[in-house]
């Protein structure tokens, strides 16, 4: 699955943090979202394409009434690409090992400050 723009990865992001506690996603949310995008034609059209980028993908369903979503589900793509890109679980964000070879004159100043940068979110080798 190749990754999404930023500016959609953020849509998909807000559209399933936008949801109730069936899944469904807020349609009230959207509508407002639009009404303040019609004074700024570039906006409004940036976030469209988005949305077209998502349905593309297969990530999101979408239908539109009177230029807004009326039926709004986000599917099985889209979930995956959130739980696998957007919305990591801490648990899963310490799988990473970094290694780090370095000469002994030097130190291992450089990994000392790599691992302090990383803030316990990978491991340093050395």
């Amino acid at each position: 699955m190749d990754r999404l723009s930023s500016g959609s990865e953020r849509l998909l992001k807000d559209i399933m943090e936008h949801r109730n506690e069936g899944g469904s996603c807020d349609l009230d949310y959207w509508e407002q979202r639009f009404e303040e995008l019609e004074t700024d034609y570039d906006k409004e059209e940036l976030l469209r394409s988005q949305f077209a980028t998502l349905e593309d993908e297969k990530m999101i369903s979408v239908h539109w009434a009177s230029d807004v979503p009326v039926d709004l589900v986000v599917l099985d793509n889209g979930v995956s690409y959130y739980e696998r890109y957007i919305h990591k679980p801490q648990d899963e964000m310490h799988d990473v090992n970094v290694f780090v070879s370095y000469n002994q004159k030097s130190g291992s100043g450089f990994a000392d400050a790599l691992e302090k940068k990383l803030d316990g979110k990978a491991n340093v080798i050395t």
